[in-house]
């Protein structure tokens, strides 16, 4: 975070053709990326420090290479716009990039009692948040209400460990009777009859539910006593 006191900006004042719509969208792109808010209209601001200032400069001659003109602008003050009114525009952008993270996170949080496959939707949701940090240059409120959502998801859920638990059981009581008579699982009729012992389910920790999980457990337990006798 940006210490608040003796803030310098840089402004980058922006033209470009407007038949030029493919560079235009672009350059708002890449505007975006870097976190500059919009003051006035083709006039954008950042924070002054060498990350920023660079890159600024490297949009700069992005913008003249496209057929388009830049001026880049160091100021310490702007008439009519006080250091805190810039502040709170630079949180309130922020604060919509993180309320839209947020949106992304309800479904996950809704299922994630029910499914543990979340981890491939968390990685990019965490990734697209690490970048927001990455331009939230004041520290915006809103950020620490989405990483307490993340870190939540990111805990391991209760059913889950259950689940975790139970099917490894199922594993356990299938090897022992596998060690009891190993030829068991070959004999297609046991292995459609039982689909519970089947090694090729189980060795994947299972795809049974609760319930199942116990009656199966029960079943196999009860199964190996007289195999090995």
């Amino acid at each position: 975070m940006l210490a608040k006191k003796n803030l310098a900006w840089l402004l980058l004042l922006v033209r470009l053709p407007a038949t030029h719509s493919a560079e235009r969208v672009a350059i708002w792109r890449k505007l975006k990326k870097s976190g500059a808010v919009q003051i006035q209209t083709s006039t954008y601001i950042l924070p002054d420090d060498p990350a920023r200032y660079e890159t600024f400069q490297w949009l700069t001659q992005h913008i003249r290479d496209a057929g388009g003109d830049a001026t880049l602008v160091r100021v310490r003050e702007i008439e009519g716009l006080s250091n805190e009114r810039l502040i709170n525009l630079f949180n309130g952008a922020r604060a919509k990039e993180y309320a839209s993270l947020r949106e992304m996170l309800r479904p996950l949080i809704a299922s994630a009692g029910r499914t543990s496959n979340l981890g491939g939707k968390l990685d990019r949701i965490r990734k697209q948040f690490r970048e927001i940090r990455g331009t939230d240059f004041f520290d915006s409120p809103k950020a620490k209400d989405v990483e307490m959502v993340l870190r939540k998801l990111e805990e391991p859920q209760p059913g889950h460990e259950i689940f975790a638990a139970e099917s490894g059981s199922l594993v356990r009581v299938q090897r022992s009777i596998a060690s009891a008579r190993p030829g068991l699982f070959a004999n297609p009729s046991i292995r459609k009859r039982n689909s519970f012992l089947n090694p090729d389910v189980l060795q994947t920790g299972g795809a049974c539910s609760r319930s199942t999980c116990w009656t199966a457990i029960s079943r196999m337990t009860e199964t190996i006593a007289p195999l090995r006798r």
